[in-house]
């Protein structure tokens, strides 16, 4: 991860792992606490239509795996609990997956996520990374080669976003190889790596956080606190006087 106190970017990739690792709790504080800064434009997520895909798949494993030990014997003792039998009539697989899903999907519209397009990604630069043993391909992996595909395509997809649009961003996630790729294969962005690993987007939260609570102390010509939005430029709150446009094109800016 690169060492900074400061926030690079308000662009953030969010990997499969990232929600596994959270056990698709969208009620948790991380997850909320991304989806409000999402939902007000301090935060800009991106997830790659191949990871969607992934989560669907992986969420549906969970689900089945989880529900499965519910008849295990080991659980026998809780079966003379009456909410505990009411749970497992109530509650079977896809009930549970139907609910799951569609707290994902609330997250995604609540977050603003951007779906990032692969398929400009071509097969042949990904096999060219493949027999170069380059990342996410580790060659000292355990990770199964099915897993490694899916990683690949996802990110040169959201390397290609950022490329294009001349952004960098923080990549969270748990995954070696996804921060072996944001360290060896992500190109710099003044002097700044395009893809900057992060193990937990509660790193992102807090350098978000505090850079608004920094920005929230400064004062406008109008006596009214600014805001940062995504565009990059301070801005006067909506409850305050909104300056001319004018004013705004002459007023401070800060480009990440």
């Amino acid at each position: 991860m690169t060492s900074s106190d400061s926030l690079l970017s308000r662009y953030v990739v969010l990997d499969t792992s990232f929600f596994v690792g959270r056990g698709f709790n969208f009620r948790s504080e991380e997850l909320s606490s991304l989806a409000e800064l999402g939902n007000r434009g301090a935060l800009r997520i991106l997830i790659v239509d191949i990871t969607l895909r992934e989560l669907e798949t992986k969420l549906l494993e969970m689900v089945q795996t989880a529900h499965a030990k519910l008849g295990h014997a080991d659980l026998r003792i809780l079966k003379c609990l009456p909410l505990f039998r009411r749970f497992g009539d109530v509650y079977g697989e896809q009930r549970i997956s139907l609910y799951v899903n569609k707290s994902l999907n609330e997250f995604i519209r609540r977050a603003r996520v951007e779906i990032v397009d692969s398929s400009d990604v071509t097969s042949r630069h990904v096999f060219d990374r493949f027999f170069r043993k380059l990342p996410p391909f580790n060659s000292d992996s355990k990770k199964q080669r099915k897993n490694e595909f899916p990683d690949a395509f996802a990110l040169e997809a959201a390397n290609a976003w950022l490329k294009s649009n001349k952004q960098r961003a923080y990549v969270v996630s748990s995954d070696s190889d996804w921060h072996e790729y944001c360290r060896d294969s992500a190109e710099w962005f003044e002097d700044v790596p395009r893809m900057i690993e992060v193990p937990s987007a509660s790193i992102v939260i807090e350098l978000v956080l505090r850079n608004d609570a920094a920005l929230a102390d400064q004062t406008c010509p109008f006596g009214k606190p600014a805001y940062f939005d995504i565009t990059g430029c301070v801005k006067i709150r909506r409850e305050g006087c909104l300056p001319s446009s004018a004013q705004q094109a002459a007023g401070p800016k800060f480009s990440l």
